[in-house]
């Protein structure tokens, strides 16, 4: 991975509201992982319906060639200035739980970052 040498004219975030201004100078892998809360196994098949029940509703993004098309979370990210705060159907970017874990960093000669995907996010393995 190589990095900018200057920081980039306009501040460039990281997705998922994590960072407003990410730094020239370092990489950041961005991973989710469930609460320590949900690790335990269900008590009984209601508490484990719920659970299903609530992460079939969660609006998830998992492709694996990260892109402003591909991840509306990260459309700032990669340079799209004019991209909303919120989806078209309502739904905030932060709210797409992504599947993947990926790299991101401000590499040279762009005014906006790269990410590359490192494989599955925790949560996934972890279910």
């Amino acid at each position: 991975v190589k990095f900018r040498k200057s920081a980039p004219s306009t501040a460039v975030p990281l997705p998922y509201g994590l960072l407003n201004e990410m730094d020239k100078r370092y990489a950041y892998v961005v991973d989710c992982r469930l609460a320590r809360a949900w690790s335990a196994t269900p008590p009984d098949a209601d508490a484990a319906r719920a659970f299903a029940k609530g992460l079939a509703r969660r609006a998830v993004e998992g492709v694996d060639v990260p892109s402003a098309k591909t991840v509306p979370a990260a459309r700032r990210t990669f340079g799209d200035a004019k991209a909303p705060d919120t989806l078209s159907d309502g739904i905030s970017p932060r709210d797409a739980a992504p599947l993947r874990r990926r790299l991101y960093w401000l590499p040279p000669g762009q005014a906006a970052a790269c990410a590359v995907d490192l494989g599955p996010a925790a949560w996934v393995d972890e279910l």
